[in-house]
């Protein structure tokens, strides 16, 4: 593979790693506000085609950073960050 193809290959693959980071970043703050809108984990996944323990892998870490409350709502904290 000449440098030029490997550059290009390596450009690309750094787009799509820059965007699945975006999709991630947006996903989560998405988790987020369902959870405070009362809405259900398997209905988030369901609705931003993502699993059930991923949605209930970014709750949990939310109430542990303290983001979330027990209930799922949100706290100051995550207001400011929104």
């Amino acid at each position: 593979m000449s440098d030029v193809s490997l550059i290009f290959v390596k450009k690309f693959h750094l787009s799509l790693l820059h965007t699945f980071h975006r999709e991630l970043l947006a996903s989560k703050e998405q988790i987020l506000n369902m959870l405070n809108n009362g809405v259900l984990n398997k209905d988030i996944a369901s609705a931003l085609n993502v699993t059930p323990s991923y949605v209930s892998k970014i709750k949990k870490q939310a109430i542990k950073d303290g983001i979330l409350t027990d209930c799922c709502k949100l706290t100051d904290k995550e207001m400011l960050l929104v």
